[in-house]
């Protein structure tokens, strides 16, 4: 199984823990058979922290359910210019807000911790490369990847 480095903070009072994120993205990376190591910053927030965020780097000023900064920015697939010397891909940060999330579940009935790791896996797949935004065919490879991950998570 390929390593997948966390580096985990949670500055909420939700009970998500380190063990069960690391387990999530474990299976992930797994499920798409990545070569190499990577590294995963997961951050959990509140609410007017990933407004703030969003604000400042996306332009809109509305509370969100997960946010991903990259830190190599690349096409899926496309080589990195430099490989880091321990081979593992730092791939960037991950911010949730399980308020949030647990509000979208809510309004489409649907189950809060699926909810909360089908955002983890969202933000995943957009370190990755994958984005559902480009148009084309993007968008349904994407979903089917994030659906097939949390199908086997379980």
């Amino acid at each position: 199984m390929t390593a997948v480095e966390l580096f985990f903070s949670n500055d909420t009072q939700h009970t998500l823990t380190r063990h069960g994120v690391a387990a999530l993205l474990e299976g992930a990376a797994h499920a798409l058979t990545l070569e190499k190591p990577v590294a995963v910053d997961v951050a959990i927030t509140g609410e007017k922290t990933i407004q703030n965020l969003n604000k400042f780097w996306r332009g809109k000023n509305t509370v969100t359910d997960v946010l991903s900064f990259s830190s190599v920015e690349q096409k899926r697939g496309a080589p990195l210019f430099v490989t880091p010397p321990d081979d593992v891909l730092r791939l960037g940060q991950i911010v949730i807000c399980p308020t949030y999330v647990y509000k979208q579940a809510r309004r489409n009935n649907e189950d809060k911790q699926k909810a909360l790791e089908t955002a983890i896996v969202h933000g995943f797949l957009h370190l990755l490369g994958y984005n559902h935004e480009r148009g084309g065919n993007d968008e349904e490879v994407m979903m089917a990847l994030q659906k097939n991950i949390i199908s086997h998570a379980h």
